[in-house]
């Protein structure tokens, strides 16, 4: 998650920062590591 907040804030308005999620693209990054890893823990588990 990234956030860029105003530097200036203008008393008129609440909105002071502005939030950039990137769970679905970290969700998916994990899950492709996750699943390219999985053969090599399952041989680790068997020596």
């Amino acid at each position: 998650m990234r956030a860029v907040c105003a530097t200036h804030v203008d008393p008129s308005t609440e909105k002071r920062c502005t939030v950039f999620s990137n769970m679905r693209i970290d969700a998916a990054v994990s899950a492709e590591v996750l699943r390219a890893i999985a053969p090599l823990a399952l041989e680790a588990h068997c020596n």
